[in-house]
């Protein structure tokens, strides 16, 4: 075997890799170090082997801590409604009772939080006017305008409403159960929806704090450690055998 041949990258055996990983970054974060070390002869060579291996799995334990946190997530929003998550989130806050489901919390991002706390708010501004122009007069005319004013699937739940309820056709009747309804059921519901949407940010934050198990966490840094003392080691040999090569060399 050459000399040329022995100082290339020898990484043709990929057999090491797990099935997800990418042959070809591994390739390329071989051809790196080589190109960035330039070992002369087997045993440097192998030395920028086993640093490749060891930034490799590295990044392996960056994964690891990755899904460690996703399984502690997993496991707040799988087995639990997330009401004593909510809890210790809101301890501090003036509304203490979660409205925010933990999931919803979890798959939202700042972005959304802001688009829904604008469309909520304009729905209890129209809502409150729907209320006020009822409570000024219980006319089919007040009716109409104070419909104008609410969602779609508000009308569809005052529909269902009157239907079950079997509310009469009068029109002060209609007028004043329609009063009653947005005040008593719609209002209370706009105003969760608001809640919630509002303590999302403090969910998210508890729910990823809380994702952190320490005696897990420990465990990842102990090996990380070891590999950061493997990676110091092995750059610490290359090193001198270098300085020795370029010694001898001169």
């Amino acid at each position: 075997m050459s000399s040329t041949q022995i100082d290339r990258p020898n990484k043709t055996d990929l057999t090491f890799l797990l099935p997800w990983e990418d042959p070809n970054a591994y390739q390329e974060l071989c051809a790196a170090m080589h190109a960035e070390h330039s070992p002369k002869g087997p045993t440097e060579t192998a030395l920028v082997d086993r640093l490749v291996d060891i930034i490799w799995k590295r990044n392996r334990m960056r994964l690891a801590e990755r899904a460690m946190h996703m399984h502690s997530l997993q496991s707040q929003v799988g087995y639990s409604d997330g009401g004593s998550l909510g809890r210790a989130a809101l301890v501090l806050s003036s509304r203490r009772k979660p409205a925010a489901d933990v999931r919803e919390a979890l798959t939202s991002n700042e972005q959304e939080d802001e688009s829904d706390q604008d469309y909520f708010r304009m729905e209890s501004e129209d809502l409150s006017k729907a209320i006020a122009i009822l409570e000024i007069e219980q006319t089919p005319a007040a009716v109409d305008a104070a419909k104008a004013l609410l969602r779609d699937d508000t009308i569809g739940w005052w529909e269902g409403y009157v239907e079950e309820w079997e509310i009469e056709d009068d029109p002060e009747v209609r007028a004043q159960r329609l009063l009653e309804f947005l005040r008593n059921h719609v209002r209370s519901e706009v105003d969760k929806l608001i809640a919630s949407v509002e303590q999302r940010p403090a969910l998210r934050l508890q729910a990823w704090g809380e994702s952190l198990n320490p005696v897990r966490y420990a465990k990842l840094l102990a090996l990380e450690s070891e590999l950061d003392r493997q990676f110091e080691k092995s750059l610490g040999m290359l090193i001198r055998l270098q300085e020795m090569r370029t010694e001898n060399e001169a």
